[in-house]
């Protein structure tokens, strides 16, 4: 049997948002904020789109490491949607019903459209675990350190020179 209710929040996401309720899971795994490695087995349309944003990501500090595959399903499913989505441009929705004596007697939606919808759905699932939907951002607050705070240059990442 599932678990009952909504999934619960990432604690990430709570702490981001300012709730109290993220001081409340202290046994909760946190992985530091990080690029995940991009996977060798994406297709080449899938690695534009993870070249694309994770570098967005985790400057915004909303990846580590272990979303790599989850993220990487995100990246498959992008280009998929965009196939299906080309075709309904080129193709239309829908195609007439012929009869037997190949007159017109309706029309029926291409099965690419369903698909479509279907992908979008779970683009907009992962979307949203990620942050990546206005209303996802909406829920976050993110603090900007003061550049003119003497701890600021202390916390910045450094610098590799060579």
């Amino acid at each position: 049997m599932g678990s009952r209710g909504p999934a619960p929040t990432p604690t990430r996401k709570l702490d981001l948002r300012g709730s109290w309720r993220a001081g409340t899971r202290p046994g909760e795994p946190k992985p530091e904020p990080a690029a995940p490695v991009k996977p060798t087995a994406l297709s080449p349309a899938a690695g534009a789109v993870w070249d694309e944003l994770v570098p967005q990501l985790d400057a915004a500090g909303m990846v580590t490491p272990v979303d790599g595959r989850a993220f990487a399903r995100y990246c498959e499913l992008f280009p998929v949607w965009d196939e299906l989505l080309g075709f309904l441009r080129k193709s239309g929705h829908a195609h007439p019903i012929k009869n037997s004596k190949g007159e017109v007697v309706g029309v029926r939606p291409y099965p690419q459209l369903r698909l479509a919808l279907q992908v979008s759905e779970h683009l907009l699932r992962l979307e949203q675990h990620f942050g990546m939907t206005p209303a996802a951002r909406a829920r976050l607050s993110v603090e900007v350190p003061d550049a003119a705070e003497p701890a600021y240059d202390y916390f910045q990442p450094m610098k590799v020179v060579g």
